[in-house]
């Protein structure tokens, strides 16, 4: 069947090498668990709403609706690739998720609900939500490089240099032979990001820096 409970998770667990759920082969396992007496000790796992019928064509029934309670979730087995529950609806979980992501990049889930028309991807692999993503990249631009110097501000100080226009810091006009301070400006064209001090006499011609990365 490739079906497990992992009851102190609160998983269900899709095991290798299945891809494939029916929805009433999902309800018809579940229910055979909680009736186990390991089962007993747990709250109920799910909420099976049935077949309902179709008040204008009775003795016709939908297909099975299942409401996960929360914490529940399923999980596909990681390297599972395209994997689908399908013949019926599934909502609930975790949060509102039924679905837990496997862990593994390129791995997706598939909800195929023919009770309401909608098929809908509930689940990626590498369970990295969009605010991880931002978290991650404002972690690498405020971490410290070196003395009070994050990565953001070094960028900053950068581009000023490479790509920054330059001027002459006591007169604000173009830069001339007898230049002393040059000024280095920022993306925005106005924050003088660094001002070097110029030795016309001193070999390397730079006596002093000051800088301004925020």
């Amino acid at each position: 069947m490739g079906l497990q409970i992992n009851w102190f998770s609160s998983i269900i667990e899709v095991t290798s090498p299945t891809t494939s759920v029916d929805m009433q082969t999902l309800h018809d396992f579940i229910e055979d668990q909680m009736a186990t007496p390991v089962g007993f000790q747990h709250d109920d796992i799910i909420q099976p709403e049935g077949k309902i019928e179709d008040a204008s064509n009775p003795g016709i029934f939908s297909q099975i609706i299942i409401v996960l309670n929360s914490p529940w979730q399923i999980q596909f087995w990681p390297g599972s690739g395209y994997t689908r529950i399908y013949g019926g609806k599934l909502v609930g979980g975790l949060s509102d998720q039924p679905f837990k992501a496997t862990g593994t990049a390129g791995d997706i889930t598939v909800l195929e609900s023919p009770v309401d028309g909608v098929t809908s991807v509930v689940a990626t692999g590498s369970a990295v939500t969009e605010q991880d993503k931002t978290d991650i990249i404002t972690g690498v631009h405020a971490h410290t490089i070196e003395g009070a110097m994050t990565s953001e501000k070094m960028m900053r100080l950068l581009f000023a240099v490479s790509c920054g226009a330059a001027y002459d810091a006591d007169t604000h006009g173009p830069i001339t032979p007898n230049t002393a301070r040059i000024e280095y400006m920022g993306a925005d064209g106005v924050t003088a990001r660094i001002i070097s001090t110029a030795d016309l006499y001193k070999l390397g011609g730079r006596d002093s820096v000051a800088w301004n990365p925020n």
